[in-house]
């Protein structure tokens, strides 16, 4: 099991150093929660999270991987009171000339990639005893 009570994120951009990204709501990013808990039964691995807050944003999921050797994702998320755009940076809506017409246009398009493959393998390793 893993709760965090409502706390305020400035306390983990200190943590890891960092600075409060800036948002096109400067209000974003203040307090996150989280209540999960996690099963490991043999080849199988379940992650459920009962509730996460972000600000006023609120979510339920459930993540299960199963068969570590050939590792198959399945997940379940549901979310309430969710506004993503709070959280892009400033200038990620753009009105340029080409958009004219257009009340908002993504500038760029970010595709975001694992630097390595084998993370989610790298992150089962962490909870599995090593094999002798």
């Amino acid at each position: 099991m893993l709760k965090l009570p409502k706390v305020a994120c400035a306390e983990f951009f200190d943590l890891f150093g960092v600075g409060k990204p800036e948002t096109q709501d400067p209000d974003a990013f203040e307090s996150v929660s989280l209540d999960s808990s996690f099963q490991l039964n043999g080849e199988n691995l379940t992650f459920r999270v009962n509730k996460a807050s972000l600000d006023e944003a609120e979510a339920e999921a459930t993540f299960q991987v199963t068969d570590f050797k050939k590792p198959f994702l399945n997940f379940v998320i549901k979310g309430d009171r969710v506004d993503v755009d709070r959280f892009l940076p400033p200038d990620v809506f753009a009105s340029s000339t080409e958009d004219k017409g257009k009340e908002n246009g993504f500038k760029e398009v970010h595709n975001f990639k694992f630097r390595n493959g084998n993370f989610l393998m790298n992150c089962l390793g962490l909870l599995m005893p090593a094999e002798k």
